[in-house]
């Protein structure tokens, strides 16, 4: 056989004979103590009495479990009990609430108290009923309500359960959705990680007769069978619990108040199925027995303990992973918002250069009041009004003043446009000259008309012309401030339009920039997260080795004890000195040898 080359394996083997555990853990007030009263096979009449001692004075409704407690019967007709180096034996049940509320009391002022044995005495034992033969440890509720008491839960729990041959979830029928996080309260990776190794667990449902609508199936069942009843609950908690493991073994129990509450029918109908569903829970229990059963345990802690830090250290690489990929993604982001400011910013920079066009050519136009010229009348000689009205004034056909006047307005409006083009803004003016204007226009050319016809009469020539001359300024005055005013509000408006545009480029940048700074402080989170994460990884990684290198070198003994023996077998099985009934007595061992050996190390038949 190899040598062991750690404590910790001395102790698995020095512990190999010992007795089996079986731990029981879930909320207060699930029914656990009840369950555990049925399990070691306490006789009926005493459950009531029996359960009120070991609440230890406390009502119902708070936890009562202080800390792990190991039920079994004594070899005597009274009670027992041991914790640390003490041994005390009670002859009443009073007696047994008064000391397990001193106890209590013990833990919640800070003195450690492990483990406490109760024995019931051996006449409280039913022979008649099925019972468990081996240990069974009651685990406090995790509900605690002070932080020391927090504290001492969580060390015992992490002490016993990876040392259960079978680990027992409790938790009642109509609370099923509480399932999905059984261990999440608790500091354990062990634990937190279990639906990994879901062959260590069995879920105990408690108060499953009792719900309401649990009662309207058995009614409209006719005939309820166990394998009817745990159907019914694995269906309702798949339905809660999608990722549920469906290795673990379900049984549905009801007892204790909840059951002595239900109605006689239900009863009737049901109380062959409770009987035979604990009963099949017993008879599993009672098969964890197995002559290496430490060992067993040691095997699957270690391939616990594999399992969970391969899953953790993917977890680990996943999210690394996924904060890698959102700070890429948030840093490209970083770089188009950045690339779309520097445009922005491209764009207002135009923006100021035509804006500062266009107020220059705003004082250009609303200075310039001579924007439209006419032809003052001279006197040519001849002394006859109609030379004036068709040359001058063009008040027959040619229109020679309007004419004038438009071709001038035209190639302003040119002019204009050209001055425009560097500010990517164009005039958008009213029709010129207004309406307002044009029958001003008609009004000063007419009375001119009736003047020059006055003094054509009076023989004052020279006065017609200066009358004539002084009405053409007007009206060009007219047409000329006009003109200024459309092409100053114009240029105002385009002004206006372009600061408008330039504001509210200004508040897109500014809201850029805002979102920019949020979006670098989450690629400084994600990156601080990232490195937070890189070093918790560092250190389970460094917690882990002890672990793994433990577990191999588990794994290596037991590999290598059984290759040394499966040899011995092998060259027994082919020895032609050996008998054939010798021959079929190693083979049987050999047999019995791998399924240990598939067990020790939880391989599957088609391994070997």
């Amino acid at each position: 056989m190899a040598d062991f080359k750690t404590t910790q394996f001395k102790r698995i083997f020095e512990e190999a004979n010992t007795d089996k555990m079986i731990a029981l853990f879930g909320k207060s007030q699930v029914g656990k103590t009840t369950l555990i009263l049925s399990l070691i096979g306490l006789k009926e009449e005493h459950v009531e009495a029996v359960s009120t001692a070991l609440r230890g004075g406390r009502k119902r409704g708070s936890s009562s479990t202080s800390t792990a407690m190991k039920y079994s019967f004594s070899e005597d007709e009274d009670y027992h009990i041991r914790y640390e180096d003490t041994a005390v034996m009670l002859s009443s049940e009073e007696a047994l609430m008064e000391t397990l509320a001193h106890i209590r009391d013990q833990v919640e002022k800070g003195i450690g108290i492990d483990l406490v044995e109760v024995l019931l005495p051996s006449n409280y034992r039913d022979p008649k009923v099925d019972a468990i033969d081996l240990s069974i440890i009651d685990l406090p509720g995790i509900e605690s309500s002070s932080e020391e008491e927090h504290r001492h839960v969580n060390r015992i729990i992490n002490q016993i359960l990876p040392k259960a041959s079978l680990i027992l979830m409790v938790e009642r029928a109509d609370q099923l959705s509480r399932c999905e996080n059984f261990f999440d309260r608790i500091d354990s990776d062990f634990l937190k990680d279990w639906m990994l190794n879901p062959q260590l667990f069995r879920l105990v449902l408690t108060h499953a007769v009792s719900p309401a609508s649990t009662e309207k199936k058995i009614y409209a069942e006719q005939q309820v069978t166990p394998e009817w009843f745990i159907d019914l609950y694995k269906k309702e908690l798949h339905h809660s619990i999608s990722n549920w493991p469906g290795e673990v073994k379900l049984y549905p129990v009801d007892m204790g108040d909840s059951w002595e509450k239900t109605e006689s029918d239900i009863k009737g109908k049901t109380e062959s199925l409770i009987r035979n569903v604990l009963t099949d829970l017993i008879h599993d229990l009672n098969n964890t027995e197995h002559k290496f059963n430490s060992l067993i345990i040691g095997s699957r802690m270690f391939q616990m303990m594999n399992k969970t830090i391969k899953h953790k250290t993917n977890m680990f690489n996943q999210e690394l992973a996924s904060l890698k990929k959102r700070a890429d993604m948030l840093t490209d982001y970083i770089q188009d918002q950045e690339y779309a400011i520097k445009k922005l910013e491209e764009e207002i920079a135009v923006l100021d250069k035509q804006r500062k066009v266009l107020k220059m050519l705003l004082r250009k136009y609303e200075a310039n009041q001579n924007l439209l010229h006419y032809q003052e009348v001279t006197d040519t000689g001849e002394r006859k009004p109609s030379a004036i009205y068709t040359k001058v004034l063009g008040l027959n056909a040619d229109n020679s003043y309007f004419e004038l006047i438009q071709k001038q307005y035209d190639g302003l409006i040119k002019h204009v446009q050209e001055d425009l083009k560097d500010t990517g803004t164009t005039l958008n003016l009213p029709p010129f000259p207004s309406v307002r204007i044009q029958e001003e226009l008609v009004t000063t050319l007419s009375f001119l008309q009736r003047k020059v016809i006055d003094y054509f009469f009076q023989r004052n020539w020279k006065k017609a012309i200066n009358k004539v001359n002084i009405g053409l300024k007007k009206v060009t005055e007219g047409l000329n401030c006009e003109l200024s005013q459309s092409i100053s509000e114009e240029i105002e408006a385009n002004t206006q339009r372009l600061h408008q545009k330039r504001t509210s480029l200004k508040n897109y940048v500014s809201s850029l920039n805002d979102e920019l700074l949020s979006i670098q402080k989450k690629v400084k989170d994600v990156q601080l997260k990232r490195l937070v994460l890189v070093i918790e990884k560092e250190a389970f990684m460094k917690r882990s080795k002890d672990d793994l290198e433990l577990s191999q070198q588990f794994l290596n003994y037991i590999t290598a004890a059984f290759d040394k023996e499966y040899s011995l077998y092998i060259g027994y099985i082919n020895s032609d000195e050996k008998s054939q009934t010798d021959k079929f007595y190693y083979l049987m061992n050999l047999q019995k040898l791998t399924q240990d050996y598939k067990k020790l190390v939880m391989v599957n038949d088609n391994t070997l």
